[in-house]
């Protein structure tokens, strides 16, 4: 899960940008930078299945973060 004290900062990164909205996507760790920047570097990810079925590491993972989130 993105470390949320770190999502104003991404946000008005985002803002300052001039875009609407930021798709992070690794595949493989292979972008050491968003997952640094997301506050994720060091971590695991799994998929968890229903029922008996094991925890299936992830090798991919996708993060949308907009520019401000609507709060109503």
């Amino acid at each position: 899960m993105l470390d949320p004290q770190r999502l104003p900062e991404i946000q008005q990164a985002i803002a300052d940008a001039g875009a609407d909205a930021w798709l992070f996507m690794c595949f493989q760790h292979n972008d050491p930078v968003s997952l640094d920047l997301l506050g994720l570097a060091g971590k695991h990810f799994v998929s968890l299945a229903v029922g008996d079925v094991a925890v299936v590491p992830l090798s991919r993972w996708r993060h949308f973060v907009p520019r401000y989130l609507d709060k109503t």
